[in-house]
């Protein structure tokens, strides 16, 4: 965000989620490892990385003009 990148967190699957977004079309950039494919890494990573990225996402969104 300090560098200007306005992209929001997704989280990988076969449906990838942003966790946090608000339905408009947004850049974004996938969090390596939280992908379906590869399984254990996912289910120790995910619940955190979800969390980091609905943080993340939120405070980009609240930047006036965010993402």
């Amino acid at each position: 965000m300090q560098r200007g990148d306005r992209h929001l967190l997704m989280l990988g699957g076969y449906a990838g989620t942003v966790p946090g977004e608000d339905g408009a079309e947004h850049q974004t950039v996938m969090i390596e490892e939280t992908a379906d494919t590869a399984p254990a890494a996912c289910s120790r990573l995910r619940p955190l990385a979800e969390a980091y990225a609905l943080k993340y996402n939120r405070s980009v969104l609240a930047i006036p003009g965010g993402s």
